[in-house]
């Protein structure tokens, strides 16, 4: 990780991405970052110390359970995110891990000095509460689908909500996501694919059809 002293890129995505937009509080103390391919945003700056708006790149958000095993939570590539939000409710989850899947570049505003201030400020917490609100629904609706559909039903939900057009571009990574393992996986694609409903692609790529 390392910070990119740039104040015209810095001006560039509080502009394009409309952040200071988020607070009636001015002057604050904004910062580029970039983080590597492996690194995790979670561990280098603590979300409890800072607040992330993710302006480029993609990232995987997982724990680890105490059985050593890895629970996949979610996802996103390339699309403006905020993360430490609730964190800054008073959220604490030791086990989760944010990892670097492509370059990241962040704007952070640490919170050390300015925490209370912005529990006053009105525009920041209604922004808040929209966030966590759609990041709850997110979560609910993919684990609902976990629960109550079949590995089948469960895979076509998530080529249909989640992967960019309606692809999978890997095996070892989406029974990761799904909490699958590689054989329970290879068997489904298997089976949907002689049934027509997906068409395989290349190795491991399957798109459905």
């Amino acid at each position: 990780m390392k910070e990119i002293q740039d104040k015209a890129l810095l001006t560039h995505y509080l502009q394009q991405f409309h952040i200071e937009s988020f607070f009636d509080t001015p002057g604050l103390p904004f910062h580029v970052y970039e983080y590597e391919t492996g690194e995790f945003l979670n561990t280098i700056h603590s979300p409890k110390d800072y607040l992330k708006f993710i302006v480029e790149g993609s990232f995987k958000i997982y724990e680890i359970c105490s059985d050593g095993s890895y629970y996949f939570l979610a996802e996103s590539r390339n699309h403006f995110e905020v993360l430490g939000d609730l964190e800054f409710c008073g959220y604490q989850e030791d086990n989760h891990f944010q990892e670097v899947l492509e370059r990241i570049r962040t704007v952070e505003l640490p919170l050390l000095n300015i925490r209370e201030c912005l529990w006053q400020d009105n525009r920041f917490l209604q922004h808040l509460i929209r966030y966590i609100c759609k990041k709850v629904t997110v979560t609910d609706h993919f684990h609902a689908s976990l629960r109550n559909g079949s590995l089948e039903d469960v895979l076509l939900y998530y080529m249909r909500a989640d992967c960019p057009d309606h692809r999978i571009t890997s095996v070892e990574d989406t029974a990761f996501r799904l909490s699958y393992s590689r054989s329970q996986l290879q068997r489904i694609l298997r089976k949907l694919t002689a049934q027509g409903i997906l068409e395989k692609e290349g190795r491991g790529t399957y798109r459905l059809v």
